[in-house]
């Protein structure tokens, strides 16, 4: 642990880590290996099927644009019939 003002005065003079070293990821190691091999395999294989339904999700065709194009379409075949039937 470093000796210094700042180190001191945020974590106080008995801190056991210094500033920014909180042991978050060698916890969440630990608790990794504790767990049951299966558990495991469920954990990856949720996360890889949610990887692959938002990558799906973001590359998909919005269906409300091409609904807008066929409004705009039909708008346009109104327009031109009523043009039509003005002559």
């Amino acid at each position: 642990m470093s000796n210094n003002f700042v180190n001191n005065a945020v974590m106080g003079k008995y801190a056991d880590t210094d500033i920014g070293e909180i042991p978050l990821w060698d916890d969440f190691i630990e608790w990794w290996n504790n767990l049951q091999d299966m558990i495991k395999y469920g954990i990856i294989a949720g996360a890889g099927l949610l990887a692959v339904v938002v990558i799906f999700w973001m590359i998909k065709p919005s269906n409300a644009g091409v609904r807008g194009v066929e409004q705009l379409e039909e708008l346009l075949r109104l327009k031109m019939l009523k043009e039509l039937a003005e002559d």
